[in-house]
């Protein structure tokens, strides 16, 4: 492949061949590790079933013609959605009352958690892989721990004995603490494992960690929303990852 070509591509697709890439150069384990939220759990699932609920509850047709295309805007910036389909002020704080109750309940998590389709090759090519291991870092609190395995497990059955406490990585602080807590938990993972990627779609995560050596490819996981914090400059993204250089020798 051209690297003139590399630019059609999304991240997924090559996050695919840098993983092979390396795979080629070695017959050591490699290990990927992903976020979950965003990254590989679709959020605008959880939006919208709570939204559509609210019109159910109340009798209501906001968010009739609704879908997931309409959600262009971070799941906790409800208020600017709202704001963005010109739902009347006077409506919007009730709205909000009702999604803050419900969108993060454990029976709306358990229910709406949707693997992007498009990344079900990746996962596959990962997961079926020997030489490969995965694990997850969430900014989730560590009491979610059981209903984050009950996810895992929904949007990837087919590797239910693959996934387990081993594999998952939590927040042992609060929400507040998530950048923090990801550094906390790649330091351990790179201690023990050789890992070659970090997938995230929050910028923020992937500057704080910058650190991490070279050899592990930073991620921008651009799956739903633009993203408009600054990124580091080693980060795989669409407008720059063709002039990252081991991706780029590795794919060449």
């Amino acid at each position: 492949m051209r690297k003139s070509q590399l630019n059609h591509y999304p991240w997924y697709e090559v996050l695919s061949y840098y993983h092979r890439a390396c795979l080629s150069e070695t017959n050591d384990t490699c290990a990927i590790v992903f976020d979950i939220d965003g990254t590989l759990i679709d959020p605008r699932v959880m939006q919208l079933v709570v939204l559509k609920a609210y019109d159910e509850v109340h009798e209501t047709s906001w968010f009739d013609d609704k879908g997931l295309n309409d959600l262009t805007i971070y799941e906790m910036y409800i208020r600017q959605q709202l704001l963005k389909w010109e739902i009347p002020a006077t409506k919007i704080n009730h709205i909000c009352e009702f999604y803050y109750e419900n969108h993060w309940s454990e029976k709306t998590v358990l229910e709406t958690a949707t693997l992007y389709p498009e990344l079900s090759d990746l996962m596959k090519q990962l997961f079926d892989c020997s030489q490969t291991d995965v694990f997850f870092c969430t900014g989730r609190p560590e009491f979610m721990r059981e209903l984050t395995i009950a996810n895992l497990h929904k949007i990837l059955p087919s590797y239910k004995d693959q996934i387990t406490n081993y594999n998952l990585h939590m927040n042992s602080r609060d929400w507040e603490y998530v950048v923090q807590e990801k550094r906390r938990s790649m330091e351990q993972l790179i201690s023990r494992n050789n890992v070659i990627a970090f997938v995230d779609n929050e910028p923020s995560n992937l500057i704080g960690l910058t650190f991490l050596p070279k050899s592990c490819l930073l991620v921008h996981a651009d799956t739903t929303y633009k993203a408009y914090q600054e990124m580091p400059e080693r980060c795989l993204q669409m407008s720059n990852y063709i002039n990252y250089r081991p991706l780029v020798d590795a794919v060449s």
